[in-house]
């Protein structure tokens, strides 16, 4: 990827991210801006403030009064997993007692290395089946699914950790005022 340029008549930039879902980023740039004409390409990249790479995806027109402006969305750089298919080589119909390493190196594999793993935590062996059938991001989503992990992307290094727990929100009585408050708790194995 080479360089372009900076976007600087960008603006109301918004980004999202659900976890093991959503990075995604929005913004509008005005229709007649030479970063509109010259830099804005769709499958092309766009880097943010913090380096991460995203794809264009669309440009859709916006008209807002008399301003003509187009909204540019992007995906995190990490869904080109799916451009890569999983060889039938590294197909595995059934296995028993897998580490997650294992299955992460046949995604690196597959991409030539370009896209690498790393394991922030112990994950329990797994009995995998039917493993590889499709996309590489089709196998990153059955990882995920097993072994119940949240990815972190950041760029084509994707972070794998163990999930943190589950939003639950529970009332407090504080003078006879309940108030509901979203907490951040490990799961328990009961």
């Amino acid at each position: 990827m080479r360089r372009v340029g900076t976007l600087v008549d960008s603006y109301d930039i918004q980004r999202r991210r659900r976890i093991n879902s959503d990075y995604e980023l929005t913004f509008m740039v005005p229709m007649t801006s030479e970063d509109y004409r010259e830099k804005i390409a769709i499958k092309g990249h766009v880097r943010d403030e913090r380096g991460q790479f995203y794809v264009i995806q669309s440009r859709s027109r916006s008209r807002e009064g008399k301003k003509l402006t187009a909204n540019i969305y992007c995906n995190h750089i990490m869904f080109k997993l799916n451009d890569y298919k999983f060889p039938y080589a590294s197909y595995i119909a059934e296995a028993y007692g897998i580490h997650i390493n294992q299955l992460t190196d046949l995604i690196t594999a597959a991409t030539a290395g370009k896209f690498k793993f790393v394991i922030h935590d112990t994950f329990d062996l797994h009995d995998v089946k039917d493993f590889g059938r499709g996309t590489c991001l089709e196998a990153l989503n059955k990882i995920i699914q097993m072994y119940e992990c949240e990815v972190e992307p950041d760029n084509f290094v994707i972070n794998l950790r163990k999930r943190l727990g589950l939003i639950v929100a529970f009332n407090t009585d504080s003078r006879r005022i309940s108030y509901l408050v979203p907490l951040r708790i490990k799961a328990s194995p009961w």
